[in-house]
């Protein structure tokens, strides 16, 4: 099966030696993404986690339309944060209740 790198002209450039996805068939396996502005890659992430929470799903949004999909067809995502208690305020069950995640606490 051949696998497609997937660099989207429209995202922020990577922060590392990786690829914002991989393309295997019909499959689509992201990156993590992190709150990187593409309109401005070397500004300070936003201070806020309901911010942060935005502007990653924005940067998947733009990977997952650069590939001529959507949210509708994300079947796993993964979460990590760092205090779980922030996990009201990302609005990730609200705001993109459809897709399916996993969340995992970080220690400090």
């Amino acid at each position: 099966m051949q696998k497609t790198v997937v660099r989207p002209a429209k995202a922020a450039p990577a922060l590392g030696p990786y690829n914002h996805g991989i393309r295997v068939g019909d499959l689509l396996f992201c990156a993590g993404q992190i709150p990187v502005d593409p309109a401005s890659p070397q500004a300070p992430f936003p201070a806020d986690v309901r911010s942060q929470t935005e502007r990653v799903l924005e940067n998947i949004r733009l990977i997952l339309e650069d590939q001529g999909l959507g949210f509708a067809q994300v079947v796993k995502s993964t979460v990590f944060m760092v205090n779980l208690g922030d996990r009201k305020s990302t609005r990730l069950n609200s705001s993109h209740g459809y897709i399916s995640y996993a969340v995992f606490c970080l220690k400090k």
